[in-house]
């Protein structure tokens, strides 16, 4: 399958913007329940911090605008210079900021985040603006305009839960968009089902990796909780499994799509750039089966990179990693 070039798709995402300070090269995290400068509470790296940009909304802008992606990202960070930061990283990366929030005296939003050699987390945040965030942020002529929307961060925008979340959608899917929500991270309160079936009809795809749509619908495995999501009005599923690569869910049909083997420096962003690279594939003309090939080149990469989403790829570089696999995928 050629990927198409005669149409220029819009993305609209909609989503956090963070920036995080990471550390990693740890053998082990420390424990956090006693004090810090005892042999169990501290834990020390020769790896020098990174501060890079972080938030799924960005994560996503910045790795679709790397492949090519004419996109723009609706969100908000702080007058600050953590935002100064963030916002020169866009910019530079060609990402469009005209729906991009600066209210004055807000903070923005910052993740610092520890990483041991197993790939064990632990996270510290700050949501800046995030909690003020909500859909009266989103021009409607962003949603008119746009070609593709991606609704992320779900659980860090209460503002655009439920409801919020549906009217938003709506708006774009009346004007022709394809809708996609990614329901991550499930954090607290965690959505259930009656709450996300309120926007589940105007969802074209669900994004989601395999825990969260366990946790958000309450089933043991994933047979089971795709079937409690489309009796929920759920359209299409896909499914991100990490190592085992993603999985296309439309009604009674179950696509899975594998991924190369990669030695992963960070797992961090790797959702949100598979994100990008699915709507990107979309975008250019590969049918959802051959996008998720696609979308897990791009991730793939970006795990696999030192530098993370900082570093994502162009078009051309995930082209040449799919080779001839790709013109046998279905368009």
């Amino acid at each position: 399958m050629q990927m198409q070039t005669d149409t220029t798709p819009r993305f609209l995402v909609i989503g956090t913007t963070t920036v995080d300070l990471t550390l990693t090269g740890f053998e082990r995290l420390p424990s956090s329940d006693i004090d810090e400068f005892t042999e169990e509470g501290i834990a020390l790296t020769d790896t020098p911090a990174t501060m890079t940009l972080g938030g799924n909304g960005a994560n996503s802008s910045f790795v679709l605008a790397g492949l090519g992606g004419d996109v723009s990202l609706c969100s908000v960070i702080g007058e600050d210079s953590l935002g100064d930061a963030a916002h020169r990283w866009l910019q530079d990366r060609g990402v469009g900021l005209e729906v991009l929030s600066r209210p004055s005296g807000t903070a923005t939003s910052v993740t610092v985040i520890a990483m041991d050699d197993r790939m064990q987390r632990m996270a510290l945040h700050h949501p800046g603006g995030a909690p003020a965030f909500g859909p009266a942020d989103v021009p409607a002529n962003a949603l008119r305009e746009a070609t593709f929307v991606l609704l992320t961060s779900y659980h860090l925008l209460p503002r655009f839960r439920s409801e919020a979340a549906a009217e938003t959608l709506a708006t774009a899917r009346r004007h022709g968009a394809v809708t996609s929500v990614d329901i991550g991270p499930a954090v607290p309160p965690v959505a259930d089902l009656d709450e996300l079936a309120v926007f589940l009809p105007e969802v074209s795809y669900l994004l989601a990796n395999e825990h969260e749509m366990l946790h958000c619908s309450g089933q043991s495995d994933l047979e089971g909780a795709a079937r409690a999501f489309f009796d929920s009005g759920a359209q299409a599923l896909v499914v991100k499994r990490g190592r085992a690569g993603s999985t296309l869910i439309t009604g009674d049909r179950r696509i899975d799509a594998a991924t190369r083997p990669i030695e992963a420096s960070s797992t961090v962003g790797a959702g949100d750039s598979f994100n990008a690279g699915f709507l990107f594939a979309l975008g250019r003309g590969l049918a959802a089966e051959a996008a998720l090939h696609y979308a897990n080149a791009v991730a793939a990469t970006v795990v696999g990179s030192l530098d993370g989403v900082m570093s994502s790829p162009e078009s051309s570089t995930v082209e040449a990693l799919l080779g001839q696999a790709l013109n046998d995928l279905p368009g």
